[in-house]
């Protein structure tokens, strides 16, 4: 899949911003007895764009809306997935997923990042129609733009030693469907 988004926003009198994403996802599956893995890489190259053109008033507080220059991030990512068939009531799945973001603010700060983000799941068939599953998963994001309009405002500045964002999630649950639920 190819893609070109092309996101504006414009407020007359005061201001024009918008998003632009060119992106690029290459995957493939591959089924092997008991293995199906799907495999691939993505692209992504965005730019936020904010152009000012007057002021607003409100609050006790006059806001001028100015244009500051673009902010642009690529992210490039290589991941690949395994649902393993264990046996015939068993299945696993685990996965990996490295990105790679390259970060340019308005102010010219740029930002490398890259990391891990791994995941893994069981899913256990106890009878007809239903499974207990149980997973984890971790998630690695870099930096990317500010809010356009906040970043506007001046007072809004990125850390320069602003790192990037990991999150964890733990799941237990079941699932349960038959021919009425």
């Amino acid at each position: 899949k190819a893609y070109l988004t092309d996101f504006n926003i414009d407020r007359e009198g005061q201001y024009s911003m918008g998003y632009k994403t060119l992106g690029l996802d290459l995957r493939d599956i591959a089924d092997l007895g008991n293995h199906r893995l799907e495999y691939g890489i993505d692209y992504r190259d965005d730019t936020a764009s904010f152009t000012g053109g007057g002021s607003i008033t409100g609050f006790a507080a006059t806001l001028n809306y100015l244009t500051v220059p673009d902010e642009t991030v690529e992210i490039l990512g290589l991941f690949v997935q395994d649902d393993f068939q264990v046996t015939e009531q068993l299945q696993m799945t685990y996965g990996l997923r490295l990105d790679k973001y390259d970060y340019v603010d308005r102010n010219g700060l740029v930002f490398k990042d890259d990391g891990l983000s791994p995941n893994v799941g069981l899913s256990y068939n106890i009878s007809d129609g239903l499974d207990l599953n149980a997973s984890y998963g971790r998630a690695f994001r870099g930096v990317t733009p500010l809010d356009v309009i906040t970043a506007n405002e001046g007072s809004m500045t990125n850390d320069p030693d602003a790192g990037p964002e990991t999150a964890e999630n733990y799941e237990l649950g079941f699932q349960y469907a038959n021919e009425i639920f």
